[in-house]
């Protein structure tokens, strides 16, 4: 049996990719992850969705991540979002524990209709601040392709919040 050892890219963009350092492994989802506020494409430019209307493809993804979300836990560690945050450098010292992704409540936000494409969030966790003005949240983005029936891409980035 072949051995499959995941690399971690850092790319100019502030994207982190997982990827197999051998070209004939496979993964089940190609996986991301994203500097805290960095523009994420399907996330940041694509059209709003009305959830209700995604409801059969918000139960597929479902059950595809019950069977999805053991792999990507083991694919990110507490210095991976340390590694992905852009504030609170350091309140994000003291953070030793990934939260776990078990029945997340993903929720379809963005729509990319020609591309037969979905994009689904959901917040996995809250994180430690700078400011007590700012919010920061763990956030999971998967990207799923309705026409296939599939989660292609999940993503894993720091988003926050400023409270006035």
């Amino acid at each position: 049996m072949k051995q499959i050892v995941p690399a971690i890219a850092l790319l100019c963009t502030g994207f982190f990719i997982a990827d197999a350092c051998s070209g004939d492994a496979v993964f089940p989802a190609s996986i991301a992850f994203v500097k805290e506020m960095a523009y994420i494409p399907e996330v940041d430019g694509w059209e709003q969705c009305k959830p209700a209307e995604f409801a059969a493809d918000s139960q597929t993804l479902l059950r595809q991540w019950d069977t999805l979300y053991p792999w990507v836990q083991k694919q990110y560690t507490p210095a991976t979002v340390r590694a992905l945050s852009g504030w609170a450098q350091k309140q994000m010292a003291a953070y030793k524990r990934t939260p776990g992704l078990k029945g997340l409540p993903f929720v379809p936000i963005r729509v990319r209709q020609d591309q037969k494409k979905l994009v689904f969030e959901a917040v996995a966790g809250s994180l430690p601040v700078h400011d007590k003005t700012v919010t920061r949240y763990l956030k999971i983005f998967l990207l799923y392709d309705s026409g296939e029936s599939k989660i292609v891409k999940v993503t894993i980035t720091i988003r926050g919040e400023l409270s006035e």
